[in-house]
């Protein structure tokens, strides 16, 4: 009986006659494939096609290029994707690009890390808050201090501060008084 290995009809099949008269036949091996992008379906360039045992074999650096995502996108769709996130990356990040409009491509976001887009958005949430929390208030023109009106509370008569802030315990030097 045949080995299973041979047992497939899609291995090619050759008859031999061996120099002692018997007739064998040989199968041969498949042709190994070429390695595509998993985007757009491009053979990749620097991969070798090769069995997966003499892949092994190989050194890291004959095996793949060496750039991001290697061995499972081409060069061209590299650079779509890092184009795609940096694109989003700036639209978050500043302020000024935050009404640009983008519409989100999933044939690429499905090389990206889970999660990178909840985590791009909350960071841009998070300086937004920031962003509002952090206005300006109002200077006085007299003083250049800001205006009592927003809460800051300093006595106009004392040129210091340094009383009011004793009176509200904010002071830095200890006071040896014992209450």
């Amino acid at each position: 009986m045949v080995a299973p290995m041979y047992r497939s009809r899609s291995k090619k099949r050759r008859s031999i006659r061996t120099p002692g008269g018997k007739s064998v036949i040989h199968y041969k091996k498949k042709k190994v494939s070429k390695h595509h992008c998993g985007r757009c379906g491009n053979a990749l360039s620097g991969v070798p096609n090769a069995i997966p045992s003499a892949i092994g074999k190989m050194s890291k650096s004959e095996r793949i290029p060496e750039r991001p995502y290697a061995g499972v996108l081409c060069s061209d769709c590299t650079e779509a994707l890092m184009r795609y996130t940096t694109k989003f990356e700036v639209k978050f990040g500043y302020p000024e690009f935050a009404d640009m409009d983008f519409k989100r491509d999933l044939t690429i976001e499905k090389f990206l890390p889970r999660g990178w887009w909840t985590e791009i958005s909350k960071d841009a949430m998070e300086l937004e808050s920031d962003a509002s929390e952090t206005v300006d208030e109002p200077r006085d023109e007299t003083n250049g201090e800001a205006s009592e009106a927003e809460g800051n509370s300093i006595d106009p008569t004392d040129e210091t501060g340094s009383e009011a802030s004793e009176a509200e315990g904010n002071s830095t030097e200890p006071t040896d008084e014992k209450t």
